[in-house]
């Protein structure tokens, strides 16, 4: 393991460049999540599916945005943020003020994020068609998201290890990359409450009993409680 420190221009880039691509990556496997629910929802012309899916973008657009924007202000004000870290270091006035601007760039990529909003579904629910394999498929669809942002995750925080194996200053937004997946992360919750919600609606609908899904129970108990230690662990960081 190195202990050398870089904070020149090409390690900059790349740290704001890791952090925007995670939030692309994300931003990606949500709108196409959301494309596939549009498409069922096109298809079934069902009101309670269609309700679901613009509660989630709503809680999406506005909570999870005030949650992003809530742990960056945190970590910023913490002793692990870039500008402390330096500080610390001694590393001067000139390494303080690029670790200053550094992380208003990394908060300009969070406001990126949310400049366009996710857009509301509109469909009409006139003539509704469904069946128990729309339901099937919607569950496809939710456990397959729910493994894309772990992937997602798992990847990015990989990749700070090993940059920072070479350059420490990677170290440094290892805590604030942790805290946004987990965000966002943490809206499949969301997804995922609406998706089980919606079982009671089809069975209803279709005059069955359709029993809940083993897996997708698992994977919204596992990302939850995952989410939730992480949270835990990082409220210690942003309160040192």
């Amino acid at each position: 393991m190195s202990n050398k420190f870089s904070f020149k221009e090409e390690a900059q880039q790349q740290i704001i460049s890791l952090y925007q691509s995670a939030i692309e990556d994300t931003n990606s496997e949500t709108q196409k999540y959301l494309d596939k629910m549009n498409a069922l929802c096109e298809k079934t012309k069902f009101l309670p599916m269609v309700n679901a899916a613009n509660d989630s973008i709503k809680f999406y657009n506005e909570t999870l945005r005030y949650d992003i924007k809530k742990y960056f202000g945190d970590w910023v004000e913490s002793e692990s943020s870039l500008h402390a870290f330096i500080e610390t270091m001694e590393g001067g006035e000139d390494a303080y003020r690029t670790a200053v601007g550094l992380e208003r760039s990394l908060e300009n990529v969070i406001d990126e994020m949310f400049a366009s909003p996710l857009e509301e579904l509109h469909v009409a629910t006139d003539t509704p068609d469904v069946s128990k394999e729309d339901y099937e498929l919607l569950i496809d669809y939710t456990k397959d998201y729910s493994n894309k942002l772990e992937e997602i995750k798992s990847k990015y925080l990989t990749t700070i290890e090993n940059e920072g194996e070479e350059n420490t200053a990677f170290y440094t937004i290892q805590a604030v990359v942790a805290e946004t997946l987990d965000s966002i992360i943490g809206t499949f919750e969301e997804f995922a409450n609406k998706v089980d919600m919606l079982r009671d609606d089809f069975s209803e609908k279709l005059n069955i009993n359709i029993q809940r899904s083993d897996d997708v129970k698992q994977a919204m108990s596992n990302v939850v409680q995952e989410s939730a230690e992480k949270f835990r662990g990082l409220s210690g960081i942003f309160k040192a």
